[in-house]
């Protein structure tokens, strides 16, 4: 049997319109371990590469190290993982093990809060929303249309093409 990796790189390479150059960008010293934490995140839930990938370019511009305060006192780490909800994170998706919000593994929580989300909206993009405002959120108010649409956009840049930058 496959390992996770091997499987996530067999299913890319077998899923127009992905190949596996494009899913797993080459870095100097082998495969670029973020776009290797995306394809284990949709091996695992499902969720399309070019969402998850949109997610944490939107939420922390590819750099998982980048923090961001928000109005309220909060702290978003990584890709958009909310200093309120980690210890949430860590029970409903990962296990109940403490969540590393600056880890690769990070991205695997991405995937699951949006597998999750996906589960209770059963539309993309209103799913794609809850990211940033939660399912309730997004039931209550409809999409972030201008979020989805740069989530989207940058889902589907290469790595370096400004993904996650202001403008």
């Amino acid at each position: 049997m496959a390992s996770g990796l091997a499987m996530a790189i067999l299913l890319f390479a077998s899923s127009a319109p992905y190949s596996t150059a494009a899913v797993l960008s080459r870095s100097h010293d082998g495969f670029d371990p973020l776009e290797v934490a995306i394809a284990e995140a949709y091996a695992e839930t499902g969720v399309p590469v070019e969402y998850i990938r949109g997610v944490v370019a939107q939420e922390c511009g590819n750099d998982l190290s980048k923090d961001a305060r928000n109005r309220n006192g909060t702290v978003d780490h990584g890709p958009g993982l909310n200093s309120r909800w980690l210890d949430d994170y860590a029970w409903r998706f990962n296990g109940g093990r403490k969540v590393d919000p600056h880890s690769i593994e990070s991205v695997l929580i991405v995937g699951r809060i949006l597998a999750a989300n996906h589960r209770a909206l059963e539309d993309w993009d209103k799913t794609i929303s809850s990211y940033r405002w939660g399912v309730g959120g997004t039931r209550k108010y409809g999409i972030d249309r201008q979020y989805v649409n740069k989530v989207k956009e940058y889902g589907t840049m290469e790595r370096g093409d400004n993904a996650g930058s202001s403008e």
